[in-house]
């Protein structure tokens, strides 16, 4: 775990000081570490701030980035320093001492922490938890002298090693009616010109056969416009063969591949062998009967074997009909049953509306229940769903599907999917089941979406772990004239002398089964002085968590117009002046730049609700993606 300073900040002699200087120049404090995903991975966040200092104006052609360091004058702009970001890679790196049992818990409900490097304690006696001061009595005591450990407690360590694991993928593709809109395009791919040169004179001779005439195509006239479905049957066969070629380069496991498709009806093709079927009428309601035909039809060959049988149906594909993908959506989960690391990717350019998880008709609360248990699904099942949208399909809704479960959200032209199908298929996920814990000493409490709780202790059960993903914590010092109980420790001799406790946790399970804790414990030192904290601040650590939770908040007032252009305005500000700053780390930057167009367009949007491309962008802005075009 990183955090966003080298000290903690629990208010000082300065503070006073510093509200009264907001008030008499009416600076409206931003609240831009607010964020609630409701369940999701950021959650709601306030904390305590610091000034971030104002370079002077370059003199030169250096580009204009963000740095502390470097500070001359002071802004009112305000970072949270309290802050932490643990990065799921960490699991792959090696622990610093593996135990081969359980962790020993303290017996306080509401802390939880484990017996750390940071304890001492011996035999008989009671351990007297540094997060609470609770007294415990356990029966043994591990041997603990390290931040970092992995407990084993089934005598099986987990390896994060996935070069051997067979994945699944099952794409799940939209072949409704809209997706016959065309689009102009300059220049093709081989495999995009054999489709559409090929359907346009099966076209030809269709007609001629209506019309008893001999028709053919024009000598020397290259076609340019082609249909969105087109332009995806291209990507996906191109993206198939390549995965293919990769993984006998790389002497790694061939996945399985499965194809669905849906429009009025869910056609499901399995791996191209064998006669397609056809899921129509009552079925399409029917959520466990949807789930079964998945099950039952889940045997797929390694697609060395079958690139060449799916290829042939994906040609084959036409577009005709309706939107039944809630339905297409369950049989595939169906498939993926017992196949851990397995990937959905949706491909659709509109909204729902055959069967069950129908968005036009269906009460507000049964869609949420669809969704809810789609995702606990794709959770339990080590699945990653990923939405890739050409169009309206009320992102909101397939949104956090895909951001709960580890997969990615994009609203992108047809034309876009190669890379960004071959973005998702490099993805991997390498840990499932996972459930994270992040505790903190008594005298603090960590933020999240309730407020009120003020609670030393979050558990949140995120599921399927992929290396890209970041996880922000934010904390902050307990008010001494409200948690008197709380902080009378607070000036602890100890706690001065060896920093306050902070504890991450991760339960996880590998793809073999094995289950674990990777456990790290950090004491850090505190300060009074903002001017100390900010001086010894990670900025990566303060900008990222700043854009994760600030999507956040945006995504979370969705519903709620004006206040939505009201924080989107501030956060505009906040990024204007992050970007004075100078630092070295042009990624950053150019992430914050995509953000600040998200922002903007929401501050300058006349409509009253938010589109679906800036719902996609937000979701990318909060995985740390970028948006790139």
């Amino acid at each position: 775990m990183e955090f966003g300073s080298n000290f903690i900040l629990v208010g000082g002699d300065d503070e006073d000081d510093y509200q009264a200087e907001q008030e008499e120049e009416e600076i409206d404090p931003v609240d831009y570490n607010y964020g609630a995903s409701h369940g999701a991975s950021v959650g709601h966040v306030y904390g305590f701030e610091c000034e971030i200092m104002e370079s002077e104006d370059n003199e030169d052609d250096t580009p204009v980035t963000f740095a502390a360091e470097e500070a001359k004058k002071p802004t009112k702009t305000k970072v949270n320093t309290n802050t932490i970001s643990l990065t799921m890679s960490s699991l792959k790196e090696p622990p610093e001492a593996t135990i081969l049992a359980d962790p020993i818990r303290c017996d306080n409900p509401k802390c939880g922490a484990f017996f750390s490097d940071i304890d001492k304690c011996h035999d008989g006696e009671p351990w007297k938890c540094k997060f609470c001061g609770t007294e415990n009595k356990p029966s043994k005591w591990p041997e603990v002298k390290v931040q970092d450990v992995l407990y084993a407690h089934d005598g099986q360590v987990p390896s994060m090693d996935i070069s051997e694991s067979t994945q699944t993928i099952i794409f799940v593709v939209d072949v409704s009616g809209s997706m016959g809109r065309t689009l102009q395009i300059a220049q093709m791919s081989s495999t995009l010109q054999e489709i559409v040169t090929s359907e346009h004179t099966a076209y030809l001779q269709e007609m001629s056969q209506i019309l008893g005439m001999n028709i053919t195509a024009e000598p020397n006239v290259r076609i340019t416009e082609v249909s969105w479905l087109q332009a995806v049957k291209a990507s996906i066969i191109d993206q198939l063969v390549q995965l293919k070629e990769k993984c006998l380069r790389d002497n790694k496991p061939q996945p399985k591949v499965g194809l669905i498709t849906f429009g009025d009806i869910v056609t499901l093709y399995k791996d191209g062998w064998g006669e397609p079927i056809k899921i129509e009428g009552g079925q399409l309601a029917d959520y466990y009967e949807l789930l079964r035909l998945g099950t039952e039809n889940s045997d797929l060959g390694s697609l060395s074997d079958t690139c060449r049988s799916i290829e042939t149906c994906v040609r084959s594909l036409k577009c005709d009909g309706q939107t039944a993908l809630g339905p297409a959506l369950v049989v595939a989960q169906g498939m993926v049953i017992g196949s851990k690391g397995s990937k959905i990717i949706i491909c659709t350019d509109g909204v729902s509306n055959v069967g069950i998880g129908n968005l036009d008709s269906t009460p507000p609360q049964e869609i949420a229940t669809f969704f809810k248990n789609v995702i606990q699904r794709g959770k339990d099942s080590g699945t990653s769903i990923s939405v890739l949208s050409f169009d309206e399909c009320k992102m909101e809704k397939l949104g956090p599907v895909a951001e709960e479960t580890g997969g990615i959200v994009d609203f992108i032209k047809p034309t876009q999917l190669g890379s960004r199908l071959k973005d998702e298929l490099s993805r991997a996920t390498i840990a499932t089941n996972a459930l994270i814990k992040f505790v903190v000493h008594k005298s603090m409490y960590i933020q999240v979406l309730d407020e009120a709780m003020k609670e030393c202790s979050w558990d949140y059960f995120i599921g399927n772990i992929q290396m890209d993903k970041k996880v922000p914590f934010c904390f902050a010092p307990r008010s001494e004239d409200t948690d008197s109980a709380q902080t009378s420790d607070v000036n602890d001799p100890e706690l001065l002398a060896h920093g306050y406790p902070f504890q991450v946790q991760i339960y996880f399970t590998d793809m073999k089964g094995n289950s674990a804790w990777r456990v790290w414990t950090k004491c850090k030192p505190v300060t009074r002085s903002r001017k100390e904290a900010q001086l010894g601040m990670n900025q990566n650590i303060v900008v990222e968590n700043f854009m994760q939770n600030s999507a956040s908040l945006l995504l979370s007032l969705k519903e709620n117009p004006s206040e939505l252009k009201l924080q989107a305005n501030k956060i505009v500000d906040q990024i204007n002046q992050i970007c004075k700053q100078k630092s070295n780390d042009v990624a950053l930057y150019r992430k914050l730049m995509d953000f600040l167009q998200v922002a903007s367009t929401i501050v300058h949007s006349h409509d009253r609700t938010i589109t679906e491309e800036t719902i996609a962008n937000l979701f990318k802005i909060q995985a740390l993606r970028s948006i790139g075009n």
